[in-house]
């Protein structure tokens, strides 16, 4: 099921729903906004070295949203 979902632009809602409720039941979304959180830590640490600017905060802003959204 998985399988077929992914990549196919003919699933339906309901088979998408179902693949996020399986990641969700096994614990994969947890695990993979953990790493996400690592990585942005990582990336927003090196945006402090640059000036502030719109598109500095913009890009603050978007690993928030990023990572903070849910399926």
């Amino acid at each position: 099921m998985i399988l077929k979902v992914f990549g196919s632009k003919n699933a339906s809602n309901a088979e998408i729903r179902t693949v996020v409720d399986i990641f969700t039941n096994i614990g994969v979304d947890n695990d993979v906004r953990k790493m996400a959180r690592f990585y942005t830590s990582k990336a927003l640490d090196i945006l402090k070295l640059y000036n502030d600017s719109k598109a500095k905060y913009a890009l603050q802003l978007l690993t928030d949203f990023i990572v903070e959204r849910t399926l």
